[in-house]
């Protein structure tokens, strides 16, 4: 089974590369908690939330964290 990081899709991974020159920290966080979890009912509120947040979503719902992930799983 892959990890979220690993279904995260391509343009998120670059946001987060590209967000993680201003904001290592955090950032690295986010990509650390990706890595070792498997679903995506499993993250935090913070991290769910920064992911929709770079998609520029006006909402933060289900829908909008699953739209972050690549829709099969291996």
């Amino acid at each position: 089974m892959k990890t979220l990081f690993e279904r995260l899709k391509p343009e998120l991974i670059s946001a987060i590369e590209l967000q993680s020159k201003k904001y290592p920290s955090l950032m690295m966080a986010v990509k650390e908690e990706l890595q070792s979890k498997y679903s995506f009912i499993d993250l935090t509120i913070s991290t769910a939330y920064r992911l929709t947040d770079l998609t520029e979503s006006k909402s933060f719902g289900i829908n909008e964290i699953d739209e972050c992930f690549l829709n099969h799983i291996d």
